[in-house]
């Protein structure tokens, strides 16, 4: 499930673009150049490809993924960014699965592309 889910994730994605492992079971992508609205974009393709992926294992057969965006900003380091995309990740699978959430430096709010649906039982 990891490998189709990076595959799917890597595919919606620039060639200049990177995915890596961080966290227990999450990814953690760099959009190089990317403006926060363009950072949106990739994560709703991301996770719409995500969403259409099918598992023929018959183990999980539907699943989803919650996102939290945010951009760097002048003066601050990687771990406030990490910080930032954390607590966007956090709104996210707190509100609802299938979602994104979006730290615009000040607060967290859901992204305007997004379709939320109750988690799977």
């Amino acid at each position: 499930i990891i490998t189709a889910t990076t595959t799917v994730v890597t595919g919606a994605l620039r060639d200049m673009d990177q995915v890596a492992a961080f966290g227990d079971c999450g990814f953690a992508i760099s959009l190089p150049t990317a403006r926060l609205q363009f950072a949106i974009q990739a994560a709703e393709r991301g996770r719409k490809a995500v969403e259409s992926l099918y598992v023929p294992t018959g183990i999980l057969p539907h699943f989803t993924v919650s996102l939290g965006v945010a951009q760097i900003i002048e003066g601050n380091d990687s771990s406030r960014l990490f910080e930032r995309a954390q607590n966007a990740l956090e709104a996210a699978q707190s509100d609802s699965a299938n979602c994104i959430f979006v730290h615009n430096g000040l607060k967290v709010t859901p992204a305007n592309t997004t379709v939320r649906q109750p988690a799977m039982a």
